[in-house]
């Protein structure tokens, strides 16, 4: 069967397979050709005891921080809005979106950069999150889904708190 010509929406949307040595196939995984499998770092600010617990589950796990991350957000996405702003928000439109009730700049938890290695969709996907639940940054909506994932006691600030 001839191969479709290059650039055409077939050649774009194949799924790669090879066979190996003994004829078996193996897949790449990828739906498409054109995803860049590049890893692309990025520094989060997190409050430190989220750090900590970022750290310890993936010793524990033995998976990368990224992939503790996207299984964080993917965890609690449908909570997200609460999580992000437990006392309700306002603004949003108009106006940056803010929590209710908070404290203003006293009590900020001490943070620390910790580099997250997502693929450049990943990182696509979190800055669109960001926007939808009107997260104030990736560290904010990151360190939230983080705190409610690994279970870190309610008196753990996050980001922004």
């Amino acid at each position: 069967m001839p191969l479709p010509p290059a650039g055409s929406m077939s050649a774009m949307s194949a799924e790669v397979v090879q066979l190996s040595s003994n004829g078996e196939e193996k897949s790449s995984g990828a739906a498409e050709l054109g995803h860049d499998d590049t890893i692309v770092p990025s520094t989060v600010h997190l409050a430190v005891g989220v750090a900590h617990g970022l750290a310890q589950e993936s010793k524990r796990t033995g998976r990368t921080h990224g992939e503790v991350v996207i299984t964080a957000i993917e965890d609690v996405h449908s909570d997200l809005e609460s999580l992000l702003f437990p006392g309700g928000k306002i603004g949003g439109s108009l106006f940056r979106a803010r929590g209710v009730g908070g404290k203003p700049s006293e009590g900020k938890a001490e943070k620390k950069g910790v580099t997250v290695g997502l693929y450049a969709d990943d990182w696509v996907i979190i800055d669109q999150l960001k926007d939808q639940f009107k997260a104030r940054s990736r560290s904010h909506l990151i360190g939230t889904a983080l705190k409610a994932h690994l279970g870190l006691d309610a008196t753990t600030q996050t980001e922004s708190d």
